[in-house]
């Protein structure tokens, strides 16, 4: 009988032990965050760009040379000098060279390979403002008389200059204005749609916003109305996808590819001192990954368009608290997807979204779970911006002035 006593607390004291130093065990960081956090290029560099087609030019010191990594982290091209590289998914790698031009003074910019970063132009004079942007080896260039058309590398033009103004090149396409009238040409100068339109944009999918007086509607390749003119705004989408954001009445709702309303127009719209026609907003109100982040009032009757200076505030610092707005997510069937309260929520790219709270920063998946970020990353100290393929993050540490690229997976 004693024996059994013993033993049984002996037991109990074991056991007591090992709850006690289970306690005091600090929390791994892997159950913390859930995600696969791995730098790709420590934070000690001076500065870089993000990556696109798999590549990014990063500098290590103020004045120093440029290096160009793949998302690897490999080394592509090294010790590469110039003032400053531009990259962009729109257009190719563009350098501003060390010495300006000792004749004019103006600077001197050449271009680069996006993928080996060979010179595929040696840099020319421009005035501030005037360098040329090529996209896909041809670029835009005015004449004497105001007339624009498109040159290569050589200084050869491509299409002629017979247009009074051209929009960006997407998918091939440009949207070219002739005798007053916007239509759409592709990169040989082929007329795709016929002048005849007052205003005209590439939307994507096979789809353009064309104006009609004060309002908006969408054609498709052949220049044929696919809606009424009676929106104020479309908003073009970061990746394809089946639902197209549309404003109408100071409201947001999601059109189908043909045009009919899928989603009705209840979310807050953007305010009417912005720019109309289509809107450009870094993936905001569209759907990618099957999720839009957009905005709600938090109060029925608090339903104002939100305006830019609101948005900037919010990015720059600002909470949505102090706002009567508040973010949400949606996926395609408008329902609300259940997240936390957020000061910040950025669009999903990759099955991710970034999003501040309590000025920490966190990542979101489609299903709203979130997952923490590193205690060092800081809102007001950190700043994020992403790549291309929407798991790659450039992070900024502002107090130290050096900036690293990381890549995050569930």
């Amino acid at each position: 009988m004693y024996t059994k006593h013993v033993k049984t607390k002996f037991s109990l004291a074991l056991l007591l032990c090992l709850i006690l130093c289970l306690v005091k065990l600090p929390a791994p960081v892997a159950a913390e965050t859930e995600l696969n956090f791995r730098w790709i290029l420590p934070p000690e560099f001076y500065r870089g760009n993000d990556f696109h087609n798999n590549r990014a030019w990063v500098q290590r010191e103020q004045s120093g040379p440029w290096t160009l990594f793949d998302t690897d982290g490999n080394v592509i091209k090294d010790g590469f000098m110039a003032r400053s590289i531009a990259q962009s998914a729109t257009h190719n790698t563009i350098f501003r060279a060390i010495e300006n031009d000792s004749e004019t003074g103006w600077d001197m910019f050449g271009f680069l390979d996006d993928y080996s970063g060979d010179i595929l132009l040696v840099p020319k004079p421009y005035r501030s403002g005037d360098a040329p942007f090529f996209h896909d080896g041809i670029a835009s260039r005015r004449e004497e008389n105001g007339l624009r058309g498109f040159i290569d590398f050589e200084g050869r033009w491509i299409i002629l200059p017979i247009y009074e103004n051209f929009f960006p090149m997407q998918d091939g396409l440009v949207p070219a204005r002739k005798d007053g009238k916007w239509g759409i040409i592709d990169r040989n100068g082929e007329v795709v749609i016929d002048f005849r339109f007052e205003g005209l944009r590439i939307l994507g999918n096979g789809l353009f916003v064309a104006s009609y007086g004060e309002f908006y509607g969408l054609v498709n390749i052949n220049g044929e109305w696919v809606t009424e003119a009676i929106y104020e705004r479309f908003f073009r989408p970061h990746s394809p996808s089946r639902l197209i954001a549309a404003q109408k009445d100071g409201k947001i709702g999601y059109l189908d590819e043909n045009g009919n309303v899928v989603i009705d127009f209840r979310f807050v719209g953007v305010g009417y001192g912005m720019r109309r026609g289509l809107q450009v907003h870094n993936g905001y109100f569209t759907f990618n990954d099957g999720r839009a982040v957009v905005f709600l009032p938090r109060e029925e009757e608090a339903s104002l368009p939100i305006s830019m200076e609101q948005l900037i505030a919010l990015h720059s610092g600002g909470r949505i608290a102090d706002t009567i707005y508040k973010w949400v997510v949606i996926n395609e069937s408008g329902d609300i997807v259940p997240t936390e309260q957020y000061d910040v929520i950025w669009p999903f790219h990759g099955g991710l979204a970034p999003a501040i709270r309590d000025n920490r920063w966190f990542m979101l998946d489609t299903e709203g779970n979130e997952y923490p970020l590193p205690h060092a990353f800081v809102r007001g100290e950190v700043s994020l911006a992403r790549s291309d393929d929407g798991r790659i993050f450039r992070a900024i540490f502002r107090n130290e002035e050096k900036t690293g690229y990381f890549r995050v997976m569930d």
